[in-house]
């Protein structure tokens, strides 16, 4: 990116875009590379400038929620990272049951507004770090349960800087992955829940979040669940039964705890953890003959 790109991008985003940004800040792994550009847009007005500017200057860019499911390279990212924040990082409005949000909310705090307003149905998505855009583009899940049964309706940015609404029927819906364009921006995002006693959606929610206590490290940097689970199969129990529980690769292990999550004990490079991935990948086919894939996305150079 060149001066006069950057240029153009300050002359919209003002004080709300910064250059050469580490992107360990803005990963979960707390790994990587640096960012050219990191965009922190609070306005749907803003945020169809900027990807329309970044589409007609033919600058790449990707949005970013917590980088809960993000790997940075070492090399780090060329282009533009968009951070939804403000505005699209609240929620809109609800009307019988039909909650209406920003792509950049997060879920802790949309499951707070649940529990307030008494609506019932995101549960599941207890302790899930992420943001609601990151979760409806990856439909994520647990327990048996997926996000995208809730989905109503989303709001996306195209590449253009226009916006476009897309009801549920015309999105459709896999094992951690939708057919939303990669090329979106999504930047609203409404559900279906349910009424029900407060009492009983904060009792889901404290029992979702001990269970993930007792059975995930928690308390060391990773990116949650490296691998999606091949079909009647869980990916931490191949690689456990591989032997690789503790392995370690330079500042990176696959966790004692759960061995579908890899953790960073303090210094780990991008590099250290895609050299484990690539471990627990080879072994697990040795052993087993199964193909394991990434749940989390690698990013960068």
């Amino acid at each position: 990116m060149d001066d006069r790109k950057k240029a153009g991008l300050a002359e919209i985003l003002k004080e709300s875009v910064i250059f050469n940004v580490a992107m360990s800040s803005y990963s979960t792994f707390r790994a990587g590379g640096n960012a050219e550009a990191l965009c922190f847009i609070h306005e749907l007005s803003v945020l169809k400038r900027v990807v329309a500017f970044l589409d007609s200057e033919s600058i790449s860019w990707m949005t970013v929620g917590k980088g809960s499911n993000l790997l940075v390279t070492d090399k780090g990212i060329k282009g533009a990272v968009i951070i939804l924040k403000g505005a699209l990082a609240e929620v809109f409005e609800e009307n019988n049951c039909m909650v209406t949000a920003g792509g950049g909310l997060s879920i802790a705090r949309l499951l707070n507004y649940c529990v307030h307003h008494e609506l019932s149905g995101m549960e599941f998505m207890s302790g899930i770090p992420g943001t609601l855009a990151g979760a409806v583009i990856m439909n994520a899940g647990a327990y048996g349960e997926e996000i995208g049964t809730r989905l109503h309706r989303i709001g996306i940015v195209t590449p253009e800087g226009k916006t476009k609404e897309l009801d549920r029927s015309r999105i459709t819906f896999g094992y951690r992955k939708t057919s939303i364009p990669e090329n979106a921006v999504v930047y609203s995002v409404t559900l279906s829940l349910e009424k029900e006693k407060q009492e009983l959606i904060k009792g889901r929610i404290e029992s979702n979040l001990n269970k993930r206590k007792e059975s995930q490290p928690l308390d060391m940097p990773s990116c949650g669940s490296v691998f999606k689970n091949p079909p009647d199969k869980f990916a931490g129990r191949l690689i456990e039964e591989s032997g690789l529980k503790g392995k370690k690769i330079g500042g990176a292990m696959i966790s004692p705890k759960h061995a579908n999550f890899i953790v960073n004990t303090g210094n780990a490079t991008a590099s250290d953890i895609i050299e484990l991935i690539d471990i627990a990948r080879e072994k697990v086919r040795k052993d087993s003959g199964i193909g394991l894939e990434t749940e989390i996305k690698v990013v960068g150079l």
